[in-house]
């Protein structure tokens, strides 16, 4: 009967002359089972809204995901004109931001006593290929956009000490990687075959690097030592200035998720290095055949 199913769901009772009535009994019964039914899929969490978190980066105060991603807009942007860091105001922010020192024409990192370099360009080599050491002092948003832009550029031919960059300076857009790469493949001896990038590190073509199937390396690659195969001069007049422009700075200026010069690469890992970060203006970088 009902009351028999009622007494078999409630808990004993220790002391029935002191307990409560039936009645108080089949009520609480009759609660517990309402609350199996409603935990039975499992416990229900009552929904909160997401908050927006903040990103935390080496050298710089916390902001959040949006202002990141303007920092990496802003490196090469599409629209407007910019200027790329003077090389003294560049050395100053590096002293006085990051702590490194310049002894006897020897650059140092901050507690290190072997010099990275003994040129300020060889440097900016060194930080375009490996990243910048951690920071020592907090860099607002402009400083560390000009600051990743001048190590960023460290390869972009025919750049002038604190040049002005406007939209007419540049050729033909190029918006993702397969642009770029159709140009070094039909000009510049680039290929790709059996699921692997080869590409060529000298003019001559004697020496080359081969990269699997992932276009994340070949940028990376591109990103940090430019582009080997094509002079610094452009005398081959195979490309127009303004197109070489075009190609330099979009491989000069990933992803972020592909390259954060922010993130110092261990110079014994090979390709290290990792990032979080995105940018709008580029389709997501992934694994595929070349068409």
């Amino acid at each position: 009967t009902r009351e028999e199913i009622d007494a078999a769901d409630s808990p004993p009772s220790a002391d029935n002359s002191q307990g409560k009535s039936e009645m108080t009994k089949k009520r609480k019964a009759g609660e517990e089972r309402k609350q199996k039914k409603k935990t039975k899929g499992g416990i229900k969490t009552p929904k909160t809204k997401a908050k927006k978190t903040a990103v935390v980066t080496p050298g710089l105060p916390k902001v959040t995901n949006d202002e990141i991603m303007d920092i990496a807009d802003e490196i090469s942007p599409l629209f407007g004109q910019y200027n790329v860091m003077e090389h003294a105001e560049a050395w100053h922010l590096l002293q006085a931001k990051f702590g490194l020192t310049c002894k006897n024409e020897k650059y140092y990192f901050p507690f290190q006593e072997k010099p990275v370099a003994t040129t300020l360009a060889n440097l900016r080599k060194d930080l375009c290929a490996y990243g910048l050491p951690q920071a020592t002092e907090r860099l607002s948003l402009d400083e560390k956009i000009n600051i990743a832009r001048w190590v960023r550029y460290t390869h972009v031919a025919g750049m002038a000490d604190g040049q002005c960059i406007n939209p007419d300076d540049f050729g033909t857009p190029i918006m993702k990687f397969m642009d770029g790469w159709a140009i070094l493949r039909d000009q510049f001896g680039c290929r790709y075959s059996s699921g692997k990038y080869t590409i060529p590190t000298s003019l001559t073509g004697e020496t080359k690097k081969v990269i699997d199937s992932n276009t994340i390396e070949v940028e990376k690659h591109f990103a940090r030592f430019g582009m080997q195969c094509i002079s610094d001069d452009n005398d081959d007049s195979k490309l127009s200035k303004k197109d070489r422009l075009s190609l330099d700075i979009y491989f000069a200026s990933p992803l972020l998720s592909v390259l954060d010069t922010f993130e110092r690469i261990d110079m014994g890992c090979g390709n290290g290095g990792h990032s979080t970060s995105r940018r709008r203006r580029r389709n997501t970088v992934q694994s595929y055949a070349e068409p």
